[in-house]
């Protein structure tokens, strides 16, 4: 019994092994103080979490690979004000990408810097 409930043990942990090796890895993220952004590793998934709390709302603006327009990933917040809000988007690749954060006292937004590329595994 003990030797059944080793191998189930093992293969279980193998198993393991393989899934996270083999989900998308999330690469260097991209600040507006506290707040982020980061994509997964193919560059198609873009996760945005406002950490901060504050009040003012936060999304990330980024290019998609090969084209010129500006897009926006907004997070979508919940109900619990304790919590940080983190909103993942599908997209096509993306290249350059940066958080902003809404200033409601100005005419400005807080702009984070841009990651910068390449995005692929970085």
């Amino acid at each position: 019994m003990k030797r059944a409930q080793l191998l189930w043990l093992g293969a279980l942990a193998a198993g393991l092994v393989v899934a996270m090796t083999a989900s998308p890895v999330n690469a260097a993220p991209a600040y507006q103080g506290d707040d982020f952004a980061i994509h997964s590793y193919d560059a198609r998934t873009l996760t945005v979490c406002d950490v901060e709390k504050d009040g003012h709302s936060v999304w990330a603006g980024y290019y998609i690979e090969g084209g010129s327009s500006y897009q926006t990933a907004s997070v979508l917040y919940d109900d619990d004000p304790n919590s940080t809000d983190c909103t993942e988007w599908g997209t096509f690749p993306i290249r350059d990408f940066r958080v902003v954060e809404d200033n409601p006292d100005s005419s400005s937004n807080y702009y984070g810097p841009y990651h910068g590329e390449p995005v692929y595994a970085n």
